[in-house]
C-alpha cells in the first residue's frame, strides 16, 4: 500500500519533496504552514554588508538564509568577489549545496543538523576571537549565536521571515479525515504555525494519532515541550535520506 506523508514546509519546498517521494513510491501531501518573504534591512544594519570583508566567517543555517542574504548583497554590490574570499560554514547538506552553487567558499558542514554543534567544532572552539556574520530568519534559533558569542564577535542579520499560511475550513476538515502514515516537520516554526492555523487542540488530535518525523534535535525538543514526541529524528538535513528511513 502506498504510504501517505504530510509535508509541512512552504508550498515550493513541499512540491519539490512531493516529487522526491513519488520517485520513492510514496504519496506526498502538501500542507504549507508558512511562506517566505525578504525583510527590509534597516539602515543601521546596512553597514554589516558594506563592511563584509571585515568578517572571518559567514555562517548559514538554512538554504533560504543563503538565498535571501545574496538577494540583499547583490542589491548593494556589482559582483560577489568580496564574498568569495570569506570562509563559509553551513548547517545541513542542502544549505551547503545552495551556497556552493552560488560560488561561496563552503569550508565547513557540521556532521549533525544541530546549530549548537557549531560552537564546539575546532574552527570555532579555539581561543582566538573571530568576527562572524550570521544571516538568518527573524524567528531563528539563537542558541548557536549565544554560544559562539562567548568566544567570538557575532553579528546577526535578519534577511527573511516566515508568514503563516491560513487554510480554509474545508481544507482543515479534509485534513482531519486523512489517514496519514507520517507527518514530517523540518523546523519548530512549522509546528508552531501548524498548531496556530488548526488551533492547538485540533492539531494535537491529528499529531497524537499520526507518527511524526522531524529533522534536528531542536525540532524534536519543540514537540516534546508541547507534550508530543517524534518517532524518527534525523540528524542530517537530507529530505531524501529521511524519507527512505520512513519507507
Amino acid at each position: 500500500m502506498t504510504k501517505k506523508i504530510l509535508l509541512t514546509r512552504s508550498q515550493d519546498d513541499n512540491e519539490r519533496m512531493v516529487a522526491v517521494l513519488q520517485t520513492l513510491g510514496a504519496e506526498g501531501i502538501s500542507w504549507p504552514t508558512f511562506s517566505y518573504e525578504a525583510t527590509a534591512i534597516p539602515e543601521t544594519d546596512r553597514n554589516l554588508l558594506e563592511h563584509i570583508d571585515s568578517y572571518d566567517w559567514l555562517i548559514f543555517t538554512s538554504a533560504h538564509a543563503v538565498h535571501y542574504f545574496l538577494k540583499h548583497f547583490d542589491a548593494l554590490y556589482v559582483t560577489r568577489t568580496q564574498l568569495q574570499k570569506i570562509p563559509v560554514a553551513c548547517v545541513g547538506d542542502q544549505t551547503a549545496a545552495v551556497a556552493n552553487e552560488n560560488g561561496l567558499a563552503v569550508s565547513l558542514v557540521p556532521p549533525t543538523f544541530d546549530v549548537k554543534h557549531l560552537a564546539n567544532v575546532p574552527e570555532f572552539s579555539g581561543t582566538h576571537a573571530l568576527r562572524i556574520l550570521i544571516p538568518q530568519a527573524r524567528d531563528a534559533n539563537h542558541e548557536a549565536l549565544d554560544l559562539l558569542a562567548l568566544r567570538h564577535h557575532i553579528d546577526s542579520l535578519v534577511v527573511y521571515e516566515k508568514q503563516i499560511v491560513k487554510h480554509t475550513t474545508e481544507e482543515k476538515d479534509n485534513l482531519q479525515k486523512q489517514m496519514l502514515d507520517w507527518i514530517v516537520f523540518f523546523s519548530p516554526s512549522a509546528i508552531r504555525f501548524f498548531m496556530e492555523d488548526l488551533t492547538e487542540e485540533c492539531a494535537k488530535n491529528i499529531l497524537q494519532r499520526t507518527p511524526l518525523a522531524v529533522i534536528g534535535p531542536t525540532t524534536a525538543t519543540y514537540l516534546t515541550q508541547h507534550g508530543l514526541s517524534a518517532q524518527v529524528v534525523a540528524n542530517r538535513a537530507s529530505a531524501e535520506a529521511l524519507f527512505r528511513a520512513l519507507l
